[in-house]
């Protein structure tokens, strides 16, 4: 067992509006990592603010005086926590984490408190083919458990990958690592619920660059 190494303290901003709802996020996280021969156990703890702000005036209801919108606050604040583990060894790795564990103020009766648990391994068929399968599965409360499982497969630098998440779409995706920190990626998704009627589909274009690729895992553009 290694000394204790402590990572520097990582601050977020998150700024999203879908509809009538305006959600500011503001996070800090501070992790440490044990160290052991072939592996690693790294811990997480979240302390943040989530602002979010309701424009319920903007909605028109088939059904007037709609219980749904009625005694809701405008705009709320609510402070965050949350926590996560990971273990990362050679060929494998392993992940559960909770990023909204809890939730203080008065509107937490609607706070989904999601638990995210995943992992993956490489699976190496020859020097220049191997094979990544994953899984992630969550839990929201009082909803359905949602599974996401992938395959991707590497040929030297090029990636190709597929995702099926449970009930609702199928992922694919295509990957170019330039070196052992730039990469490039595309990805199109394609809805499989009851949306597809509204929509046709996602495309996403990636851009990563790794700043510490130094890592004890195969490779590092596989984990």
């Amino acid at each position: 067992l290694s000394p204790l190494s402590l990572w520097p303290q990582l601050l977020n901003f998150v700024s999203d509006k879908y509809g009538v709802t305006n959600k500011n996020i503001f996070n800090g996280i501070f992790a440490y990592k044990i160290s052991f021969k072939k592996s690693s156990l790294s811990f997480g703890v979240l302390g943040g603010l989530d602002i979010t702000r309701n424009n319920w005036d903007q909605i028109n209801t088939t059904t007037g005086g709609d219980v749904v919108f009625e005694g809701q606050a405008q705009k709320t604040a609510t402070p965050l926590a949350g926590v996560g583990l990971y273990y990362l060894a050679n060929n494998y790795f392993v992940g559960l984490s909770s990023p909204s564990l809890i939730q203080f103020g008065n509107n937490t009766k609607n706070v989904y408190n999601p638990m995210i648990l995943n992992g993956g391994c490489i699976l190496k068929y020859s020097d220049v083919v191997v094979f990544k399968p994953t899984v992630l599965v969550k839990y929201i409360n009082n909803s359905p458990i949602e599974c996401d499982l992938n395959l991707n497969a590497y040929y030297k630098n090029f990636g190709l990958g597929f995702s099926y998440r449970t009930n609702d779409a199928v992922v694919f995706l295509l990957t170019y690592s330039i070196n052992d920190q730039f990469s490039i990626g595309y990805s199109y998704d394609l809805t499989l619920s009851k949306l597809k009627t509204y929509n046709n589909g996602s495309h996403e274009v990636m851009l990563k660059y790794e700043f510490g690729y130094k890592v004890n895992a195969t490779s590092p553009r596989y984990f």
